[in-house]
């Protein structure tokens, strides 16, 4: 049975192989209708590259924006977790500085671990941000944790 199918197909693509220059000659002889299409200038062409061009540009920078400020929550609720602050010690470990429920937690954080390495109970404002640079203010919080005074 598989002959008699493959003999069919080979058939009837024989045909369409011979009538399909044919169709192609009458619909090439067969005169247009007398339609007026519009002309398409470089102006509107411009206009519209450059409309495009603006849109997508804000797109782009809204998206670029969102990103870039800090504390955008969009659709997330009040998160109990804040990074107080971060310090790359290389191309894959860093120090990352974490406040949780009223306590701050060093992480050390490198390829595929992430380990506390130090916890202190958070003292004076909860929206404290640290004004020297990482290295000063985490080692006075560290003392200050150490020797029980309030930083």
């Amino acid at each position: 049975m598989k002959p008699v199918m493959n003999a069919k197909r080979f058939a009837l693509s024989l045909i369409s192989a011979f009538a399909m220059p044919l169709y192609a000659a009458e619909v090439a002889s067969a005169k247009a209708p007398d339609v007026a299409l519009p002309a398409v200038g470089f102006g509107e062409l411009m206009s519209v590259s450059v409309g495009l061009m603006v849109v997508l540009g804000m797109l782009l920078g809204g998206a670029w924006l969102l990103r870039r400020v800090p504390g955008n929550r969009l659709g997330q609720g009040e998160s109990p977790i804040e990074v107080i602050s971060q310090r790359s010690l290389g191309l894959k470990d860093k120090l990352i500085w974490v406040r949780v429920d009223g306590e701050n937690v060093l992480l050390g954080a490198s390829t595929g671990q992430m380990r506390a390495l130090h916890q202190w109970p958070e003292r004076g404002a909860r929206n404290h941000r640290p004004k020297d640079d990482f290295g000063a203010q985490l080692n006075k919080e560290m003392r200050a944790s150490q020797d029980g005074e309030p930083s």
